[in-house]
C-alpha cells in the first residue's frame, strides 16, 4: 500500500468510528456485522476506495509492519493467538486511531469497539514479519 496523506488517514479513522457498536458476527455480511478483517476491508474501500482481503492472515502478507513506537494513525495492527493455531499466521486486525488505541470488530466484545491497543487477552501484537514463521505457515497451508 502506498504511503497515506494525513487526510487520509483522517478520513479512514473518522468512517472507521461510524461503525462503533455494529455487531461482530464471525461470518459477518461485511454490511451489517462484521468479523475483524470485514471491517477493516470496508473502512478502507469506503474512505479510499481500497479493495483489501477479508482475512487477516492475507491482509497481513500484503502490508507492512511497524513496530508500536512508529504507528501512524490509520496503520493495521495485527495479532495473532498465543499459542499460534496451525496454519495461522494473523488471527487478527485492527485500525490504530493514535495515542495508543485502535477500533476493531472484536469477537469476545460481540462488536466494533475503541481499546487499548495491548488490550487483546492471548493475542500476541505481531510488529515484525518474520521470515521463518511465515515460511513455516506457508509450509502448513500447503499441507493442509
Amino acid at each position: 500500500m502506498r504511503t497515506l496523506t494525513i487526510e487520509e488517514r483522517q478520513l479512514v479513522c473518522q468512517i472507521a468510528r461510524q461503525y462503533l457498536d455494529f455487531p461482530f458476527d464471525l461470518v459477518g455480511d461485511g454490511q451489517n456485522t462484521f468479523n475483524c478483517s470485514q471491517f477493516v476491508a470496508k473502512v478502507y474501500r469506503l474512505a479510499l476506495d481500497y479493495v483489501l482481503p477479508e482475512k487477516a492472515d492475507w491482509l497481513f502478507l500484503k502490508s507492512r509492519v511497524f513496530p508500536i513506537t512508529e504507528l501512524q494513525m490509520a496503520d493495521l495492527v495485527f495479532y495473532c493467538r498465543n499459542p499460534r493455531p496451525r496454519g495461522r499466521l494473523a488471527t487478527h486486525v485492527a485500525i490504530y486511531l493514535g495515542d495508543g488505541q485502535i477500533i476493531n470488530a472484536r469477537q469476545n466484545a460481540g462488536k466494533v469497539l475503541i481499546e487499548p491497543i495491548e488490550s487483546l487477552p492471548k493475542h500476541q501484537l505481531l510488529v515484525q514479519k518474520d521470515p521463518l514463521v511465515i515460511n513455516q505457515w506457508l509450509q502448513e497451508i500447503l499441507s493442509i
